[in-house]
């Protein structure tokens, strides 16, 4: 059964769009299909949480996401994150400025579970969740405790659990784990530094990722700040659907197969990040 959730408008044209388009892209109208509009950042949390419940409850339904925002950009919502790290293979996002036939496409596309996306969602997920619950302590105290249960497996009394929300809400730690896949600088490897003008995206090493992506998880990463990187890629032609993480956050980790301009040993001692296979642009 299909089922899109938006409002009725959307609701009618999104549904007489799939009908009329559906025998084209081999579309059954029997499989577990939902389609979400996540493009109003008001509503967005509660939607994710809404897509997140779907996906939970039935393990055979396939959700997709769809907004105005490209899906680099997407992947700076830690919510968003969240969704994509615990169910690649069930959901995915497209954006509605895209040809609408990529919708029906997308599951063409392999996704493979990423570790690192997952230890990077889930770590974001409960610190930016800490924060949210620490506020609410005091106002809606037993909604609260039920929640910090949920998401930690924490009891205790309000004190307890306010102390244990400030640390998580401040939460760091040096992670000791291998990190399957493939993990790409920004600048320098897929683009050139900051300060060189009219860059250009690498296309051999973007070429060197597309090819990965069809058997392992590729992901970039970067020292830089999220958002600034996440621009400048967006402003030279990136918006590929693979997932952007923080490079500090896998102190301490041993990454499968790593992309760099930097030489491996100062990879190494500046982020502490080990390599399994190091490819030096």
């Amino acid at each position: 059964m299909i089922e899109i959730i938006d409002s009725q408008e959307m609701q009618r044209t999104l549904g007489g769009a799939i009908k009329h388009l559906g025998d084209k892209y081999s579309v059954n109208f029997e499989d577990n299909f939902t389609y979400i509009n996540v493009s109003n950042p008001d509503s967005r949390e509660k939607t994710f949480e809404k897509a997140y419940d779907v996906l939970s409850r039935d393990p055979e339904r396939r959700v997709m996401l769809y907004g105005f925002d490209g899906p680099l950009e997407m992947y700076l919502d830690s919510h968003f994150r969240r969704v994509m790290a615990d169910f690649p293979e069930r959901v995915r996002y497209a954006s509605v400025l895209c040809v609408l036939s990529e919708m029906f496409r997308a599951f063409d596309i392999p996704k493979f579970e990423n570790k690192a996306l997952k230890l990077f969602a889930d770590a974001e997920y409960k610190q930016s969740m800490a924060g949210v619950l620490l506020h609410d302590t005091r106002h809606r105290t037993e909604e609260v405790m039920k929640k910090v249960k949920e998401i930690y497996g924490i009891e205790g009394s309000i004190e307890e659990i306010e102390k244990t929300l400030m640390e998580l809400r401040g939460y760091e730690e040096e992670l000791n784990e291998f990190l399957p896949g493939v993990f790409c600088d920004v600048y320098g490897t897929l683009m050139p530094d900051q300060e060189v003008p009219d860059r250009k995206i690498n296309e051999h090493v973007l070429d060197m990722l597309k090819t990965y992506s069809k058997e392992k998880p590729v992901s970039i990463w970067t020292g830089s700040e999220l958002e600034k990187t996440v621009y400048d890629l967006r402003n030279n032609g990136f918006d590929e659907d693979i997932p952007i993480l923080s490079k500090p956050f896998f102190r301490g980790c041993t990454a499968e197969i790593v992309i760099d301009d930097e030489d491996e040993e100062i990879i190494e001692k500046a982020h502490g990040i080990k390599a399994g296979k190091f490819i030096k642009i």
